[in-house]
């Protein structure tokens, strides 16, 4: 698990991080580990990481599930505590600029996801999905 911090805005990668793994960091690291902006989840979304307690402490604003063809995806514990997430099977790559005045700025690859997701979720006038570099705004965190 790598917690990387920037201008106060925090990204955990939990890698394969498990229940032991997130025992040991909640006990020991739980004010770092609180309230995180993004949360590149263990194990690509299946539930082999172990229970989701950690959730409940991390308090994701955003999820990232790579990409993953299994039946052992399980994203109810996020709809069930209302955690925002994307995965890469919707989304394309998804690029986080922390460089962002405001925050962290993101950006897709899949234009019809962008245009979608923009227009649910954010009122700004950033890039409205323009695309840049290849990529599409859908927000910032």
């Amino acid at each position: 698990m790598i917690l990387y911090n920037k201008n106060g805005k925090k990204i955990i990668f939990a890698g394969d991080s498990g229940k032991k793994t997130w025992d040991y960091i909640l006990n020991e690291y739980k004010k770092l580990v609180s309230n995180i902006d993004v949360l590149i989840a263990p194990h690509h979304g299946r539930k082999s990481g172990g229970n989701d307690e950690y959730l409940d402490i991390l308090k994701p604003k955003l999820t990232l599930f790579g990409n993953a063809n299994s039946e052992h995806l399980d994203y109810s514990s996020w709809h069930n505590k209302m955690l925002d997430f994307i995965t890469n099977n919707q989304a394309g790559s998804v690029i986080l600029d922390t460089n962002g005045v405001n925050g962290i700025d993101i950006y897709v690859t899949n234009e019809n996801f962008a245009k979608k997701r923009y227009r649910e979720n954010d009122t700004s006038t950033h890039l409205d999905t323009k695309k840049y570099r290849g990529l599409y705004y859908i927000g910032t965190i």
